[in-house]
């Protein structure tokens, strides 16, 4: 518990000194098509078999360009999340699994002419790559999709920040995952 407290405090304030870095910039927030993305949160596998994963922190990190620069944004986008979980199968095998999921898709976002505010949702494929620590543990490597939404407050002409979730689906009986977190935008 020890770990993860510290895990959260680092990811916390990854995430403050990423808001306050964009904070100097100025001019139009749309004069930019590129962006790049960081996020912070809890990673929880909703589904896996064999054994369970414990729910954990999680890295994203992402870009993307906009085919558009209307209120009503369509985007390219293209991210890799990462997260290590402990492992338990019930029969005594303990281990570490270090996930990731690398996608790519489009975004829809919609700004808010009144409020600095705008709503974003996003959708695509994805590759999940596991990579136990222990040999006896099995992977569930795998292709997927991925779909999300998230609430993005403008605080700078180049940064937004705000909530955000993403859920990954593999396919058959692959693992489900849902991503729940704090999201920081900084156009280039």
């Amino acid at each position: 518990m020890n770990v993860r407290a510290r895990r959260l405090g680092a990811a916390c304030c990854a995430a403050l000194l990423l808001a306050l870095s964009s904070c100097v910039g100025t001019g139009d927030p749309l004069a930019s098509r590129e962006w790049l993305e960081a996020s912070a949160g809890a990673v929880q596998v909703r589904s896996r078999s064999p054994g369970e994963l414990e729910d954990a922190l999680g890295w994203r990190l992402g870009g993307g360009y906009d085919l558009n620069t209307d209120p009503l944004r369509v985007s390219w986008e293209i991210d890799a999340q990462w997260a290590t979980h402990d492992f338990d199968d019930g029969s005594g095998i303990e281990s570490d699994i270090s996930a990731w999921v690398i996608g790519t898709g489009l975004r829809l976002s919609a700004d808010f002419d009144f409020l600095p505010l705008s709503v974003w949702g996003r959708g695509g494929v994805a590759w999940r790559d596991e990579r136990p620590a222990d040999a006896l543990v099995d992977d569930l490597d795998g292709a997927g999709s991925y779909w999300g939404c998230g609430l993005e407050w403008r605080y700078s002409s180049v940064g937004s920040l705000g909530p955000a979730a993403t859920w990954f689906r593999g396919e058959d009986d692959g693992p489900a995952t849902r991503f729940v977190a704090l999201n920081a935008r900084f156009r280039l």
